[in-house]
Order: structure tokens, then C-alpha cells, then sequence
């Protein structure tokens, strides 16, 4: 039920980040073309500059021009700056409030020096693009899918602060509505959380001391029965004659304490065998799941390693599909170990 309860939860949030939050982390501040001087490292091209354009025994050299189009580095995580285009429905509608770029869109970029005439004509040297969604597009409200993503990143403060560091600075002016959103996701989607795991523990503990009460009514009703425990076709015989089935009428003497109690347990143990919790046991503990297992934190190691650099872009489908394959399989895991 908690498990039932979270998993709604977090659905009902992600509709309502798609209705408030969509196209928002799609946007960054890029570098317009602008003026650098000449001896200046071009650091977008991680090469030096150029020898014959930085003699100073010459005099000043000219400035030359960087075509832009490069995301802006921001100081500080994550090294880049989210943004909002604002539409105006007259030419000076917000001349002095946002910057305003070299094709007439106003956008949050580079507000901060829009006072003091920074970059081109006044304005800032960047605009407000669309390049894209973060960690390969996954991380989006652009659709349930994506958003249910985002949730539980949030929810289990899986750098949860990245989400709402993008909504604040992609959507500044819906700032308490974003507020309330994350504050909404904090408090039920951890107290939900808290409570799956509160009650998988007390259940496996429920389902451990079961199994102990079984074994020691097993072991009480075998302790004076020593044919029918040196016998397994009697042990079977009993069983069926206990469940009422089997062959013909139960005989008095299989109605014994300790032939009873053995039928008892050996039915006990065949339907417990029998149950999703016997399946799902009995999945975990093949040879086969096992390899697949642990066939699979190979490659997820694998994949970590090679996400940490700058992988091709041939190998970034597949890294995508490993982490895929590998998160679900940890959720199934789970689940088979709570039933």
C-alpha cells in the first residue's frame, strides 16, 4: 500500500511539474559573437592564440572577433545559466528590465551587467537559446515520462537540487509556485518513501518470525513420531489425509498430535512453496539470475567509466540502455523481495 500510495504520489506531481515546468530546462545562455582581444586564449576552440595575430613588440594588436554560439560558463555549479525569453507586445516593453540581443528578443541573460554596458550596443554578449535538455534529455518535465524521472530524483535526493536550481532560474517568475511544488514533492514524497522502507523491514520481520514459528510447530509435531518421520511416503499419506483429499478415509491412528501436526506443516511449507513470495525466492536464488546479476554490475561499472569522461556519441545509446536495463532490474529486485 505505502509502496501503491508513493508511486501515485510521485505520478500526480509529475503531471503537475509537465503543467508548470515544460520547455523550461531546454533553455541556456549562449555566447553572442563578440569582441576579444587578440592575444586572448580561445578557450571554445582549447587551442592558444594565434602567434602571428599576438605580436606586442608591434604595438596593440586588434581585437578579433569570437563567433559565439557556445553555452555561457557560469561560475559555480552547474557551470551554466538557465534562461527565459520574455515576449513583449511592444518594441520597449521591458528596454531596461532584461537585455535585449541583436535580434530583438529580451531574455534573463547576463541581467546582472545590463546597467553597467556590457557586450554589444549596450546590451549583454549573450542570448537565451534552446540547446537541449540535461543527462541526454532525460531530465525534463517535457512529458510524464521524463518528469516521473525528475520526481524521484527529487524525492530521493539524488542531487534533488538540480531540478529546482533549473526551475528557479528557467522560470523566475513563477518562483513560489516552484516553491511549492518541491516543498509539496519534499514532504510526501520523503514521508511516503520513509514509509516503504519502514514497512519492507517490519514485514520482513513479520515474514522471518513466521517462518521461525513454523519450524519450531514443526519441530514440536515431529518429536514423538518416529516412523512417520523416518518414512516420507507416510509423511505424504498424512498430509493428504489431513487436507481431507488423497486416498479413501482418514485412518485414527494418522489423526495422532504428531501425525497431525507434521501433515499441518508439510501443507504449510507446500503452499508457502507455491505462493509469489515461493516464486520470486526461488527466481533469486537460480544460478541464471544470479549471473545476470552480476553479468549486469559489470557493465554498469563499465558504463560509470565511460560516462565520466566525453564517451562517442556511438557509445551513448548504449550506456543509456545499461543504466536503463540496470535501474530496472534493481526495482524488480525489490519488489520480488517484498512480496
Amino acid at each position: 500500500a505505502a509502496l501503491a500510495m508513493l508511486a501515485g504520489t510521485c505520478f500526480v506531481l509529475a503531471i503537475v511539474g509537465v503543467a508548470l515546468l515544460q520547455g523550461a530546462f531546454r533553455r541556456r545562455c549562449i555566447a553572442l559573437p563578440h569582441p576579444a582581444p587578440a592575444c586572448a586564449a580561445a578557450f571554445a576552440g582549447r587551442s592558444w592564440a594565434a602567434a602571428d595575430g599576438c605580436l606586442l613588440a608591434s604595438g596593440p594588436a586588434a581585437a578579433r572577433m569570437i563567433p559565439g554560439g557556445a553555452v555561457a560558463v557560469a561560475g559555480g555549479y552547474p557551470f551554466f545559466s538557465p534562461c527565459k525569453v520574455y515576449s513583449n507586445s511592444t518594441p520597449d516593453q521591458y528596454r531596461g528590465i532584461y537585455p535585449l540581443d541583436p535580434a530583438g528578443q529580451y531574455h534573463s541573460c547576463g541581467q546582472a551587467d545590463l546597467g553597467i554596458g556590457v557586450g554589444l550596443g549596450g546590451g549583454a554578449p549573450q542570448t537565451c537559446a534552446d540547446v537541449g535538455n540535461p543527462h541526454g534529455g532525460l531530465q525534463s518535465f517535457d512529458n510524464v515520462a521524463t518528469a516521473l524521472l525528475v520526481v524521484l530524483q527529487y524525492v530521493l535526493s539524488d542531487h534533488g537540487y538540480d531540478p529546482l536550481h533549473l526551475a528557479l532560474a528557467a522560470e523566475p517568475g513563477t518562483a513560489a509556485l516552484i516553491w511549492s511544488f518541491f516543498t509539496a514533492a519534499t514532504f510526501f514524497g520523503t514521508l511516503l518513501a520513509l514509509g516503504v522502507c519502514v514497512t519492507a523491514v517490519l514485514e520482513a520481520h513479520r515474514r522471518a518470525a513466521n517462518r521461525d514459528a513454523a519450524r519450531r510447530r514443526a519441530g514440536k509435531a515431529t518429536a514423538g513420531v518416529g516412523a512417520y518421520r523416518a518414512d516420507p511416503v507416510a509423511v505424504k499419506l498424512a498430509a493428504e489425509r489431513a487436507s481431507g483429499g488423497g486416498h479413501g478415509r482418514v485412518h485414527p491412528h494418522d489423526l495422532s498430535s504428531g501425525a497431525a501436526g507434521l501433515a499441518a506443516a508439510a501443507l504449510e511449507a507446500a503452499a508457502a512453496d507455491q505462493s509469489a513470495h515461493g516464486a520470486a525466492r526461488r527466481i533469486q536464488n537460480s544460478l541464471l539470475y544470479r549471473r545476470g546479476v552480476a553479468l549486469l554490475i559489470i557493465l554498469h561499472a563499465a558504463a560509470i567509466a565511460a560516462d565520466a569522461g566525453e564517451p562517442p556519441a556511438s557509445l551513448r545509446a548504449g550506456i543509456a540502455v545499461v543504466y536503463v536495463v540496470a535501474n530496472g532490474l534493481f526495482c524488480a529486485d525489490y519488489v520480488m523481495s517484498y512480496l
